[in-house]
């Protein structure tokens, strides 16, 4: 679930969803280097294949 209060959402601030899909981290490669230059505590990077999103109220 990923969620933020600067989007408006049907009952006020606030706006939320669901990903559904596939993830794996990836501890090798070029995304898990981007990911480990911004945050040097990070093992890898997750990646997440989406197959559907839905929002919430």
């Amino acid at each position: 679930m990923a969620a933020s209060r600067a989007v408006r959402g049907s009952r006020g601030p606030g706006q939320g969803g669901v990903i559904h899909g596939k993830g794996s981290v990836q501890v090798e490669g070029e995304l898990a280097a981007r990911a480990k230059a911004v945050f040097p505590w990070a093992r890898g990077a997750l990646v997440i294949e989406v197959e559907r999103c839905e929002m919430q109220l």
